[in-house]
């Protein structure tokens, strides 16, 4: 009797290595490779920056101040830039996080082989919030934290982590709360730690008063559509890089104003069709999805990175249903949902792999081999030196706003249009300690001198001329040498 439970016991230990535990770390391993291939972006790299600049708890809650973001990601980073203070510790933590989520899908929730297989491949697990968002990746471990603990008291303290990674997640907690009081699970304790970290979040995302944000478009209806169709991003994210070469704005501005209305609406309707069988949990799907609209609507018009935590929650919903019934059969919708989401991930990451790196990387490498050691290194707008700054490990000087900076603190008109004499003061207004080199983008400086400010600056004897560009795909890079002569 012994040797057959023996015999039973390693032959389930056998069956969840070769189910689980080799699936899992296969996938981690490849998430890992395309993690170390990716160089950061300026996205990612203005966080790391805030933490690098930061001495301590203080000054890192002071440079949050214009970032509208709570902090437990930049605390993380905190953490990570003591240990070492280059941009590899980004990869490093994306791997990690990747690895989390990973792990959990594997090894937690109670999806079938297939079904975990296309997840971990699908555009927002295996691409975007492994790739391009590891803060709100991090969001996206707690989240799927949360659901493997819903019947704990420590479910509540994944929600209040979670609700201090971005205001999305914010508003996803409070959806993820009010789920658990529905469910019964009402610990105390648990519900007063939930609270406590909801208030910190709140309190360290609220942004300065003199913070500028980007424009937005104009009207809240206008605003509502916009946000109603980003919400196709969490069904088929399509942008530049998609196979059709379209995105989701071209493709509504040739279906007339109603394609917002329709797409946004189509995803609002599948996924909560997917969970017909739980009531519960499809009202819970539409209120987080009701809440990331609003946000687009109201405060932030958002990316696919937030919109797309739609997907998330349709995982983590589907992982309740099947997890509370094991009987419940698995949803056909569900299934083509994530068979779409594998495609664009797939898509996605094979792009990502034939890249040969950042123009930013580049272009920073070319001012550390060709510039003075006195060179003083300006950028236009202000955003194109987040890269610079991160790979030179020094502050760049923003023309717009006056001022050295290692990060871009927003608040000052980041998006305004220059005049033409504009780029000639900002010119002679930079620290003149050594020579002149400004980094801006192929449109920015270049559309401007076109229209005009080339004469302007030659009459005020300041000569610009390219000194080297960087555009093989991505965000592109041109470096300009600037003299200033007599006039």
């Amino acid at each position: 009797m012994k040797d057959g439970s023996d015999a039973g016991r390693q032959s389930a230990g056998a069956g969840a290595l070769v189910t689980r535990w080799a699936p899992f770390l296969l996938f981690a391993a490849g998430s890992a490779y395309c993690v170390f291939h990716h160089d950061p972006s300026r996205h990612e790299l203005q966080a790391f920056l805030i933490a690098r600049a930061s001495s301590g708890l203080s000054s890192l809650f002071h440079n949050l101040a214009h970032e509208g973001h709570p902090g437990l990601w930049h605390l993380l980073l905190l953490a990570a830039v003591r240990l070492h203070d280059d941009p590899i510790v980004l990869n490093l933590l994306q791997a990690l996080i990747a690895a989390a989520t990973l792990s959990l899908i594997w090894l937690a929730a109670p999806f079938n082989g297939i079904e975990k297989a296309l997840l971990s491949a699908s555009y927002y697990i295996a691409f975007e919030y492994a790739l391009l968002a590891p803060g709100y990746g991090l969001g996206v471990v707690l989240f799927f934290a949360f659901v493997a603990l819903r019947r704990s008291p420590w479910s509540w303290l994944a929600l209040g982590l979670m609700a201090n990674i971005a205001i999305h997640f914010m508003a996803l907690a409070a959806v993820g709360g009010c789920l658990l009081v529905y469910r019964r699970q009402r610990s105390r304790p648990g519900i007063a730690v939930f609270l406590a970290l909801l208030a910190i979040a709140v309190i360290t995302a609220f942004p300065a008063p003199d913070t500028i944000v980007a424009t937005q478009p104009q009207g809240l209806a206008l605003r509502a559509l916009v946000s109603l169709a980003r919400l196709s991003a969490a069904l088929l994210p399509v942008n530049a890089s998609s196979p059709l070469g379209l995105s989701w704005s071209q493709v509504c501005a040739a279906c007339s104003g109603l394609a917002p209305i329709v797409l946004g609406l189509l995803v609002l309707a599948i996924g909560a069709y997917s969970l017909r069988a739980r009531p519960a949990l499809s009202g819970a799907y539409l209120a987080a999805c009701g809440a990331l609209f609003l946000i687009g609507a109201a405060i932030y018009l958002g990316y696919d990175r937030h919109y797309g935590l739609a997907f998330v929650v349709l995982v983590g919903l589907h992982w309740m249903a099947r997890d509370d019934k094991p009987q419940l059969a698995p949803s056909a919708t569900f299934l083509c949902w994530l068979i779409v989401s594998a495609a664009a991930g797939a898509w996605s990451i094979s792009g990502s792999l034939q890249a040969d790196g950042s123009n930013g990387r580049a272009a920073a490498r070319w001012l550390s081999g060709h510039a003075e050691p006195t060179a003083v290194v300006a950028a236009y707008p202000g955003w194109m030196g987040i890269e610079i700054s991160a790979y030179l490990q020094k502050p760049i000087y923003n023309l717009q706003a006056h001022r050295y900076q290692s990060f871009v603190v927003w608040n000052y008109a980041a998006d305004a249009e220059p005049s033409r004499d504009d780029v000639g003061d900002w010119l002679e207004t930079a620290p003149r300690t050594g020579p002149l080199y400004v980094v801006s983008d192929p449109d920015s400086l270049t559309s401007s001198i076109e229209r005009g400010t080339s004469e302007r600056l030659d009459a005020r004897g300041i000569r610009l001329k390219e000194a080297a560009r960087f555009q093989d795909g991505g965000d592109g890079y041109v470096i300009y040498r600037v003299r200033f002569e007599e006039p």
